[in-house]
């Protein structure tokens, strides 16, 4: 396994993980996230803040982004700076593989 930042071109499939996250989140607890708009993966990947997790084969097997800030998700009022993974995602078929 490696990681790389995501480009513009892998959006599509960034979507399809994020589709499959919704989907085992919602079976699992009945709350899912919200859709994410390609504009908003986009931006993203242009900040170079959106990472794709690939197999021995290239296959993408997840993604995150890392934020620097979050003071609304992580009650941090004091607007300390650390680096956050952020909406990490991983496809069905690579649970329980220690990724």
């Amino acid at each position: 396994m490696r990681i790389e930042r995501t480009v513009i071109a892998d959006i599509p499939e960034v979507e399809k993980i994020y589709s499959e996250a919704r989907a085992y989140q919602f079976q699992q607890s009945g709350y899912a996230w919200p859709v994410f708009s390609k504009s908003f993966i986009e931006k993203e990947i242009i900040d170079k803040r959106h990472f794709k997790v690939l197999d021995k084969d290239d296959e993408m097997a997840g993604v995150f982004s890392i934020v620097k800030a979050e003071p609304i998700i992580w009650n941090d009022k004091d607007g300390k700076e650390a680096i956050y993974l952020h909406r990490m995602a991983i496809r069905n078929r690579y649970r329980g593989k220690k990724i």
